[in-house]
């Protein structure tokens, strides 16, 4: 079967479904920009970063950045007082991922299993 490459219409329906699939089935909010995303989950007092992605042509622009300071902002106006984020340690960018959170202002919570969690006290 020949495939086709998605045109740009196609290519946003399938970003709704993502977005969709993660509300849904992880109860994880998603903001979505034309470069990135990042997803999210708000429990009473608590957000979970769950993950962040910027398209790599974008990388070292502080796009992350950004996109993390709108989830911040949103976790702080719905009244958390933490931000907690997992990653695994056989992830490729683990180290990259560790050293970005503890300048941000995380601290390591735990390395268990080979995952690692750390917490931001949101101000």
């Amino acid at each position: 079967k020949e495939r086709k490459l998605q045109t740009s219409s196609g290519a946003n329906f399938m970003m709704n479904l993502f977005v969709d699939y993660y509300k849904e089935r992880q109860e994880l909010e998603t903001i979505l920009t034309d470069i990135g995303f990042i997803t999210f989950g708000i429990h009473e007092e608590q957000a979970l970063l769950n993950d962040i992605y910027i398209a790599p042509e974008h990388r070292g622009t502080n796009k992350a950045l950004e996109l993390y300071n709108i989830f911040y902002d949103k976790a702080k106006e719905s009244g958390c007082k933490r931000i907690f984020a997992n990653f695994s340690i056989a992830d490729q960018a683990s180290s990259k991922n560790l050293t970005t959170c503890l300048r941000r202002g995380f601290k390591l919570v735990s390395a268990v299993n080979q995952v690692i969690t750390v917490c931001k006290e949101i101000q």
